[in-house]
């Protein structure tokens, strides 16, 4: 084939077939019917996101929906820091005049300043100690080996219970009585609702007196220099300890035991937890203690006073006179009270300040006294009989 400038021949000849087709412009004829419908092609690719338009305006509210169950209430926050003090505000005005009587009278129902004997009941030979156990005066009747159980109202006789041998002291424990036989070397322990025996112990020689602390009896051994304690709930011995000569009184002053030594001329404190030692104090012829809540007294059988010792150290406070031959002592929360067993009397000295008040005609041989809440009950050994006044 001939090639025209570089270009083939069979190019040229379709070009001009082309230009004369397209340069020739026939009528258009009818059009034909519509071929079926190609298959759908595939979907592109999902175009950019336009912007947002612009909000439309807020719908109506619709009705409130019913209120929920209440929940359970959460726990308790801890306690916030209490506020600041507030000021003082101003005194009130001054209340009437008080009684005449101290709050400690009051708390003991002692309303009056007892001057005469009220009563005197009989009792078996030879009372000798007293006890008190809330409702009714015990008595221990030494010639006669009983105890007897008086009301304390009126001093009605509710009961007599046998003992040993020479009932010298008795102590109430709280639910019973304990009886010292110094005859018998042997302490008993009676059920004061009904003065049935429940226990004996025995104990040192010739046991003079007894004192409770609260959850131990204390037992002074008069013939043996010695004191014993036993455990209230059992009766067991709890220990034995050496003391002065002649033991014949005890008292408690919440932490400590004081002995009275009457032939040894002195008086000992004892640390009632362990029994040690606590202090060594001459007093001449002591019969009898007693603990007025700060001091101890002590009688003195042959000197015909009573000495008051500060209960911390053993320090002498004052001496004071009473009546012949004192034997006993007791206190009512103001007052202590002596047994002058020589002179027939008790006498009452004020522990505000040792000021004596008295004396008062009693039986005969008074040897021991107790205090009931409201009235002064007092042994008299010489007519078998108890003074209450």
């Amino acid at each position: 084939m001939k090639v025209l400038s570089g270009v083939p021949l069979f190019l040229i000849v379709i070009s001009v077939l082309v230009f004369t087709v397209a340069g020739c412009t026939g009528a258009i004829g009818p059009q034909g019917p519509q071929g079926p419908a190609g298959p759908q092609g595939m979907e592109g690719p999902t175009g950019l996101q336009g912007e947002a338009g612009p909000q439309g305006p807020a719908g109506s509210q619709g009705p409130q929906g019913l209120q929920g169950l209440q929940g359970l209430q959460g726990p308790q926050g801890p306690e916030g820091l209490p506020g600041p003090e507030g000021p003082i505000g101003p005194p009130g005005a001054e209340g009437p005049p008080g009684l005449d009587y101290s709050p400690m009278q009051v708390a003991l129902l002692r309303w009056y300043e007892a001057s005469t004997t009220d009563y005197a009941f009989p009792v078996a030979s030879g009372p000798r100690a007293l006890a008190f156990d809330g409702d009714h005066m015990w008595v221990a009747n030494y010639s006669s080996n009983t105890i007897m159980k008086l009301r304390a109202s009126d001093g009605s006789l509710l009961g007599s219970f046998p003992t040993g041998v020479g009932p010298q002291d008795i102590a109430f424990d709280g639910a019973h009585i304990w009886v010292a036989n110094s005859g018998s070397n042997d302490v008993m322990k009676f059920k004061a609702s009904d003065g049935s025996r429940i226990d004996i112990v025995g104990v040192g020689k010739e046991p003079r007196a007894l004192v409770f602390d609260g959850a131990n009896i204390w037992v002074a051994n008069s013939g043996d220099n010695t004191i014993t304690k036993l455990k209230v709930s059992d009766g067991s011995l709890q220990g034995v300890f050496p003391v002065g000569a002649s033991p014949t009184s005890l008292a408690f002053d919440g932490a400590n035991i004081w002995v009275a030594n009457e032939t040894g001329n002195t008086l000992m404190k004892i640390r009632a937890a362990d029994g040690s030692l606590q202090g060594t104090f001459q007093i001449g012829n002591p019969r009898s203690i007693v603990f007025d809540g700060t001091d101890i007294w002590i009688a003195s059988h042959e000197n015909n006073t009573v000495t008051r010792l500060k209960a911390s150290d053993g320090s002498l406070l004052d001496t004071y006179q009473v009546g012949l031959n004192p034997t006993s002592l007791a206190f009512d929360g103001v007052n202590v009270w002596v047994a002058n067993y020589g002179s027939n009397t008790v006498t009452k000295l004020k522990v505000s300040d040792g000021s004596l008040v008295g004396p008062f005609p009693v039986g005969n041989s008074p040897y021991d006294i107790a205090f009931d809440g409201v009235h002064i009950w007092i042994a008299n050994s010489g007519d078998n009989s108890v003074s209450k006044i």
